[in-house]
C-alpha cells in the first residue's frame, strides 16, 4: 500500500513537472519574464534564484506552477516582457505548451508505427502488384 502511494506522488510529480516545465519553456523562448518556478503547493521546502526567476520546492508533491509576469494583472503593464504585453500567438502557445509537453512523448512512437506501416503496406502492395 504504501509503495502504491509513493508510486502515485512520484507520477504525478513527473507529470507536473513536465506540464510546467512547457509553460516555462515556452515564456522563455518567448521573451516573457518569468517570475516563479514551482513544484508542488506551499509550505515552501527551500528556494532559490538564478537570474529573474524564483525557483521552488514545496512540501506537498501534488502540483505546481509558473508564474509569469502580468499573466494575473489587468493588463495595465508597460513591461514589454509582461504576458499580457506579448503578441497573442506567444501567449496561447505558452498556455498549450504543458498540456502538448505531456502529449508530446506519446505523440512520436505513433507517428512512427504510422509510418513504418505506411511504408510496409506501400512495399507489400508493390510486391503482389509483381
Amino acid at each position: 500500500m504504501i509503495i502504491s502511494i509513493i508510486a502515485f506522488i512520484l507520477v504525478i510529480g513527473i507529470l507536473v513537472f513536465v506540464h510546467e516545465l512547457g509553460h516555462f519553456i515556452v515564456a522563455k523562448l518567448s521573451g516573457m519574464r518569468v517570475d516563479e518556478f514551482s513544484l508542488g503547493f506551499p509550505p515552501r521546502l527551500f528556494t532559490w534564484k538564478k537570474g529573474e526567476t524564483l525557483y521552488a520546492l514545496n512540501w506537498i508533491p501534488l502540483g505546481g506552477y509558473v508564474k509569469i509576469h502580468g499573466e494575473t494583472e489587468d493588463g495595465k503593464d508597460d513591461d514589454p516582457r509582461s504576458f499580457n504585453n506579448t503578441v497573442i500567438w506567444k501567449r496561447i502557445l505558452t498556455l498549450i505548451a504543458g498540456v502538448a509537453m505531456c502529449v508530446y512523448p506519446y505523440f512520436l512512437p505513433v507517428l512512427a508505427m504510422w509510418i513504418v506501416t505506411t511504408v510496409l503496406l506501400g512495399v507489400l502492395y508493390t510486391l503482389r502488384e509483381r
